[in-house]
């Protein structure tokens, strides 16, 4: 599986590099994030935030696409067909939503060692 760099950066202390006579650098972390799961649990979860409407694009709820863009960013995947694979999670029979319960499962047993 393909992994892609994200890199983040963080300001320690924007005051002192406005205010001061030298310039400072930001702080940059760059961490490798892998999906791990398969593309219809990330779909699933993609559709799952959306349904809550709990990611924004400036100002407005984020749409399906663009959700899927950012998770795609950021593990390094390129998403195809999220909308048929939404539509393929949506008809299954026995349980719409095995990764998201199993999620919470997981929630509910917690982690040893964290």
């Amino acid at each position: 599986m393909d992994t892609q760099t994200v890199v983040v950066r963080v300001e320690l202390d924007a005051r002192w590099m406005r205010e001061g006579s030298r310039q400072q650098a930001p702080l940059i972390v760059e961490k490798k994030y892998r999906w791990k799961g398969t593309d219809a649990d990330l779909v699933e979860l993609i559709y799952a935030l959306k349904g809550r409407d709990v990611i924004e694009v400036d100002g407005r709820p984020a749409d399906i696409k663009e959700i899927a863009e950012l998770f795609g960013n950021w593990f390094g995947k390129k998403l195809t067909k999220v909308y048929w694979t939404g539509m393929t999670n949506q008809r299954r029979k026995k349980d719409k939503t095995p990764f998201l319960n199993s999620l919470i499962r997981g929630v509910g047993e917690g982690e040893e060692g964290e």
